[in-house]
């Protein structure tokens, strides 16, 4: 029979195996290995998060210099995280494709507070460069400037050309005054089901259609070369996220306790709507332009 020390060297390896496959495999490892019941089937967002792993890609802001986006805000009500999400749709072939990225803001003195509770490595995130910590306002709740500095230097970093601000009304006085100076237009998204209920659905879709892109790094050798997403953040995020529903079955996302945060996803499909009605029209000024250019090229070659 095997000894208590042995039984937790034994569960190790079957431990990471279920957390990497993740939907069945992990339900089945909590509830038959750990005795943990869980509601999992019917409201969970992502059902499969290997699905969402394979989103994956080997792209960054930095291959889509000068593209129009779509930003999302969640903001918090006080210590908790806040989250910040671009949102680029581009055509690859004839399949309209979106690429995502997202950002986190927490308060400099809630950070061991949220380690403990919400059992999660916020000190290793904010070393990655996926959480930014706030220390203004007594570093006890976020600096909405913070937010606003975040979006200036990446919009002016990469060119990006933002086309709306969408943003939680709860909370969004202070953020409105500093968003003002930016001079993007923003639209407030009300928290509904009925609000959001299109755009959490097609968000969905799209990730199991392979449609949506987030930052990928390739690990692994040979054989078993992979890419996996970078922010760790944003995939703990969509772990934690399930649906609930009004009369009319129009459905939002939420979470079951308060530990469980949703706002990198909550962010990403408050700018979900207008992204997903945009509609792919080549740029005439820029087509011209870069005929120009490579006329330019092939004169200067025949001299």
């Amino acid at each position: 029979m095997l000894a208590g020390e042995d039984i937790v060297l034994f569960y190790i390896p079957v431990a990471h195996t279920a957390r990497d496959m993740g939907g069945e495999d992990l339900r089945d490892f909590l509830v038959k290995q750990l005795d943990m019941w869980m509601q999992w089937s019917n409201s969970m967002y992502i059902k499969e998060i290997a699905k969402w792993k394979m989103c994956a890609v080997l792209k960054s802001l930095k291959d889509f210099k000068g593209a129009k986006c779509y930003v999302g805000v969640d903001l918090s009500s006080g210590g908790d995280l806040t989250s910040i999400a671009i949102i680029i749709p581009h055509v690859v072939g004839d399949v309209k494709k979106y690429f995502v990225h997202t950002h986190s803001f927490i308060p400099k003195s809630r950070v061991d507070e949220h380690i403990k509770t919400d059992k999660i490595p916020y000190d290793l995130w904010i070393e990655k460069g996926l959480v930014t910590v706030t220390e203004t306002l007594g570093g006890i709740k976020t600096d909405y400037k913070y937010i606003i500095k975040y979006l200036e230097e990446l919009v002016k970093e990469h060119d990006l050309k933002p086309q709306l601000i969408c943003y939680d009304p709860h909370n969004a006085s202070a953020f409105l005054s500093d968003l003002e100076a930016l001079g993007f237009d923003s639209v407030s998204v009300t928290q509904t089901a009925k609000e959001l209920n299109d755009a959490t659905v097609d968000f969905r879709l799209e990730i199991l259609a392979g449609n949506v892109e987030i930052e990928g790094v390739e690990v692994g050798k040979g054989d078993k070369k992979k890419v996996v997403p970078v922010d760790e953040l944003l995939t703990w995020s969509i772990a934690n996220a399930k649906t609930i529903s009004n009369n009319y079955g129009e459905i939002k996302i939420d979470k079951d306790i308060t530990t469980d945060r949703i706002d990198p996803i909550d962010a990403i499909i408050d700018a979900w709507k207008p992204a997903m009605k945009e509609e792919y029209k080549p740029d005439i000024n820029e087509s011209v332009n870069d005929w120009l250019e490579q006329y330019k090229k092939y004169v200067k070659g025949g001299e």
